[in-house]
């Protein structure tokens, strides 16, 4: 995980107007915004999960360069370019897309954590599970198996939600069915092992690991 002034400042730049009005003198509002249109026109054709790839290489490039600022360097084409990939799966989450509310949900929950450690930001973080939360039950509703794990990562860690092995424990069975009927018998044992280790004696778990280890 990127520290927190790194994410921050991507949640920052989800906001185009307030980007803009970080941009230095020599290169006007107007300006980042036509680029960031630009970069947004690559992606029209590009999957959610496409785009979630070039979000993390284009953060691992940036970090490299040493390009993670705070304001963000609006100069560097890379960080540009990050937002509108940014922007862009946001735009699909909001069309309720499945695979871009998991991917969304993903990236969120970076952003979430970084906010969880600064102090002072416990009402932005809180709104920040909450989103991340409903997009990860958008996705596992859809059928995408990670998207159950992820929640029970949630509830076990406590990670904007009220910390419960027995709720988590639901959620990592919800995903090794999910498994299950798509013939995955790894992600499943994974799931299971993931449930007994928050409730070792869960009932349903114990049930499912007999049956495919038979």
């Amino acid at each position: 995980m990127k520290g927190p002034i790194i994410l921050i400042t991507v949640l920052l730049c989800c906001f185009t107007t307030l980007c803009a009005q970080n941009a230095k003198s020599k290169q006007s509002a107007e300006n980042v915004i036509l680029k960031i249109q630009q970069y947004q026109q690559e992606l029209f054709k590009l999957d959610a999960k496409s785009i979630y790839d070039q979000i993390e290489q284009l953060s691992d490039i940036i970090a490299i360069k040493g390009k993670e600022t705070f304001p963000p360097d609006l100069e560097d084409e890379d960080v540009l370019k990050r937002l509108a990939y940014v922007q862009a799966l946001e735009a699909k989450r909001k069309l309720n897309e499945p695979v871009a509310s998991f991917f969304w949900a993903r990236y969120n929950s970076r952003i979430c954590r970084a906010l969880d450690s600064i102090p002072g930001q416990g009402n932005m973080a809180a709104r920040c599970w909450t989103d991340t939360l409903e997009s990860f039950k958008i996705a596992s509703e859809s059928g995408i198996a990670q998207a159950s794990f992820d929640i029970g990562t949630m509830y076990e860690k406590g990670w904007g939600v009220t910390k419960s092995n027995y709720l988590s424990a639901e959620w990592f069975i919800k995903a090794a069915n999910k498994h299950i009927s798509d013939g995955e018998r790894e992600g499943a044992l994974v799931s299971i092992e993931a449930a007994l280790n928050v409730v070792p004696d869960h009932p349903a778990a114990l049930r499912l690991k007999a049956q495919l280890l038979k």
